[in-house]
Order: structure tokens, then C-alpha cells, then sequence
């Protein structure tokens, strides 16, 4: 009986320790954590947002393995994983669509492989200098709140012209997990690339025109305002004070 009692032991400890390894490391992870804040006396609060946290990260150490999985794959097994993978990401970001459907998986998977999903805690700053894909939280934009669920995504890394680009960061409302690519990534892969490269600076000049239409359009409505509100500041000056004019010329003469 106790023998058999000790295999069962075994074999329960082998899957506990061998089950669910990122599991496994998050708990130890977290433990070293309550320790660190113990030992460096970290105030309560910021205790509880740490953990808060740390506690919803537990599935991104898992996704964020994907990658190295897949490169154990054959290179055409590796091309049609990534793209299953980063379909969320490309019925997001309108060129990469395009570089889909012309066919430009190859360059597609490489952008991928470059772009980790990263996170961010609650109230944190997520910057516009590279292209952000919301892949899970709510985010406040240009005074909108918006969710993982809309394909949000910001950031421009297409337009050189800073006039045209559009730096408004967001802020995080819940927990965030957001796939970055930044235009460093991007100029890396696209050289080896001659036709995704051709495909790039066409979106790239379409939507510079189409920003420099905005800017035009919101410059001349900014001076109509102005002209109008400077018109109606003299009509109300005139009725204000009728006949002033003669009155002065009158005393004066």
C-alpha cells in the first residue's frame, strides 16, 4: 500500500511541476514580487496595483512563447501559423490588408515575428510613435473610450512629415495588451521586399494626401471662424455706439 501510495505521490507532483510551466513561473514570479514590496516596504496601495496588475499578466508570458513555438515549424508550416496568428492584427491596419491580398505573406510574417504584445496597467500613457493594434482592454483617444473589440488601433508610422502625423497618445482605462510595430521594424524588413515595399509607399502617399486634405480643410475653416467672428465683433462695436463717427467729426469741426 505505501509503495503504491508513493507512485500516486509521483505521479501527481510530476504533473503539477511538468502541467502548466508558465503557470508555474507567473506563482513563482509573483511570490518573488511579494517579497521584493515586503522587503523594500512598498506602501499598501501601490502594493495592490502591482498585484492587481501582475495578476492579469498571467496569460501574456504564455503568448508571448508563441513565437519561439512556431519557429520550430517548417518555414511554409511557420508562414501559414503566423498569418492564422496576425489576422486580428491585419483586418486592423488597412495596408496590411492590402499586403494580404496581394499575396504578400512572407513579408507579413516577418512584421510579425517584430511585433511582441506587450501590456500596460490602468491610467498608464501608451505612446503614438509607432503603430499600437489594441489587442484587449479600453483605452481613452481623442476623447473617445474605445475597446479591444472596434479594431482600434494609433500611431502613425507610414508618414514621415511630422505636420501630418498624428501624436496623440491614449490612456489606459483597464488593463491593456497592445502589438506594437515601430517604423525602425518596419525599414528593417521592407527592403528585402521590392513589391510590399511599392505596396507601402503607395498607402503611405495616399494617406499623407488624405491628412494634408485634413490639415488644408481645418486651416481654412479655422480662418473662416475668424473672419466671421472678427465681422460680428465690429457689428456689435457699430451698434453699440451709433453715430459715433459724426459725433467726432461734429466737435471737431
Amino acid at each position: 500500500g505505501s509503495v503504491i501510495w508513493a507512485i500516486v505521490q509521483g505521479v501527481v507532483c510530476g504533473i503539477i511541476t511538468t502541467g502548466d510551466p508558465h503557470y508555474i513561473a507567473h506563482r513563482q514570479n509573483m511570490d518573488s514580487l511579494n517579497f521584493l514590496m515586503r522587503d523594500m516596504e512598498i506602501d499598501d496601495k501601490l502594493k495592490m496595483r502591482v498585484r492587481e496588475y501582475f495578476r492579469q499578466t498571467g496569460a501574456l508570458g504564455k503568448r508571448q512563447s508563441y513565437k519561439e513555438l512556431v519557429s520550430l515549424l517548417s518555414p511554409e508550416l511557420a508562414v501559414d501559423v503566423h498569418m492564422k496568428m496576425g489576422a486580428w492584427i491585419v483586418s486592423c491596419v488597412p495596408w496590411m490588408e492590402q499586403l494580404y491580398a496581394a499575396n504578400e505573406h512572407a513579408f507579413l510574417r516577418e512584421l510579425f515575428i517584430r511585433m511582441d504584445r506587450i501590456s500596460f496597467a490602468v491610467r498608464e500613457r501608451l505612446s503614438a510613435d509607432r503603430l499600437n493594434v489594441l489587442n484587449q482592454g479600453v483605452i481613452a483617444l481623442q476623447g473617445q473610450i474605445l475597446t479591444a473589440a472596434e479594431g482600434v488601433i494609433w500611431g502613425d508610422i507610414l508618414i514621415s512629415a511630422s505636420a501630418l502625423r498624428d501624436e496623440t497618445a491614449a490612456r489606459a482605462l483597464t488593463y491593456v495588451e497592445v502589438t506594437p510595430l515601430t517604423r525602425r521594424s518596419l525599414d528593417e524588413v521592407i527592403e528585402h521586399y521590392p513589391s510590399a515595399r511599392a505596396l507601402v509607399r503607395r498607402s503611405a502617399l495616399l494617406e499623407a494626401m488624405r491628412k494634408a486634405t485634413d490639415l488644408i480643410s481645418r486651416v481654412m475653416k479655422a480662418k473662416k471662424d475668424k473672419e466671421q467672428a472678427d465681422k460680428s465683433n465690429a457689428d456689435a462695436g457699430s451698434a453699440n455706439h451709433p453715430g459715433g463717427g459724426k459725433k467726432a467729426l461734429s466737435s471737431g469741426s
